[in-house]
């Protein structure tokens, strides 16, 4: 009986243990979140600059980072608890087993009593975990809603503030300025610059962009272009990288002919799930991508388009597609159904 009481007692105190550790790091935490706070806020400043954009949102998010930690603290305390409760009755059940190793019954029946705790206590922790994890969930969800509505309030914030005046001494850069139209600009030249330079010694590649840049509709089609390619980039999505099945020159024709679904089933050889996939998700929930790549759609569309009605079924509209530019239409193609 005493050795059961020291037992008892030492769980006691074990058992403690974890909600002083909780409650010691709690204490610094909220120490160290008050004294950052001091010094972020600037209590004494603001009485003299005035109010801040968003202070309210930014009061917010401070009490939630200072206090979620602090709850995570005590849940972790009460998980391990709740193990050491369930080594302490697994030790005394096997302690007990070993007292009474004669009475086959009796070492049977404690056998099953602690299974059904241990499966107990099991179903208990595992319960404690997933409302951790759906805590933590909902923990970062309400921080994503806040930061964007902070993000909202600071833009309109300084969308507000007024405008300072054009600085006399940086004048305008003409980029949007028409270039002149190309005069003997090759169909070799629009396909490679399609491409891109491949690198910074590429001089073939930036010599083709270049002379394409000076026909209205290439410049149109290569900002176009390189617009998705960036836009892709931010997903790590690389078209040099990505492979593709090329369609004849023929299948290319029927396409620019205005032909679709089964007649030209090898159009759009792009089948990489994961690129399909990021772009799909992309294009529902960005209206900006969106709109960028039925724009690339339509200008690329109107590229095949030319080129099968001046070159017919010419190996350069395989090239074309083949580009990186071609890839990358190949892929919204297939998203948007455009082939279909």
């Amino acid at each position: 009986m005493a050795a059961g009481a020291r037992r008892r007692l030492s769980g006691l105190v074990r058992g403690d243990r974890p909600f002083a550790a909780a409650a010691l790091l709690s204490l610094l935490w909220i120490g160290g979140a008050v004294a950052y706070g001091a010094g972020f806020f600037g209590f004494v400043a603001s009485v003299t600059e005035g109010p801040r954009p968003a202070f309210a949102i930014e009061i917010a998010l401070f009490l939630l980072a200072a206090l979620a930690p602090v709850t995570f603290f005590f849940l972790a305390a009460h998980l391990a608890r709740q193990a050491s409760r369930l080594r302490d009755e697994a030790a005394g059940l096997r302690a007990l087993l070993a007292e009474r190793p004669a009475d086959p019954d009796l070492a049977a029946a404690l056998a099953v009593a602690a299974r059904a705790a241990l499966a107990e206590e099991k179903t208990a922790l595992a319960a404690s975990i997933a409302a951790l994890d759906k805590a933590a969930e909902e923990t970062k969800a309400m921080v994503a809603r806040i930061e964007g509505r902070e993000s909202a309030a600071r833009r309109e914030a300084k969308l507000a503030l007024p405008r300072k005046p054009p600085d006399a001494a940086q004048p305008a850069l003409p980029l949007g300025a028409e270039p002149p139209a190309a005069e003997g600009l090759s169909w070799v030249s629009v396909v490679r610059a399609l491409d891109f330079p491949r690198n910074e010694g590429d001089k073939a590649g930036f010599a083709a962009l270049r002379a394409a840049l000076r026909e209205p509709d290439f410049a149109a089609l290569l900002q176009a272009a390189e617009d998705m390619l960036t836009l892709f980039s931010e997903d790590g999505l690389y078209m040099e990288d990505v492979a593709a099945l090329q369609a004849t020159a023929e299948a290319w024709m029927r396409y620019a002919a205005g032909a679709r679904g089964a007649e030209i089933a090898e159009v759009g050889g792009v089948t990489d799930d994961v690129a399909l996939a990021l772009v799909r998700a992309r294009m529902r929930k960005d209206v900006i991508f969106r709109d960028s790549a039925l724009h690339y759609l339509r200008r690329f569309d109107r590229l095949m388009r030319r080129m099968a009605k001046e070159l017919g079924p010419d190996p350069l509209i395989v090239e074309a597609a083949d580009t990186r530019s071609g890839r990358a239409f190949q892929i919204l193609a297939r998203v948007t159904g455009a082939f279909d």
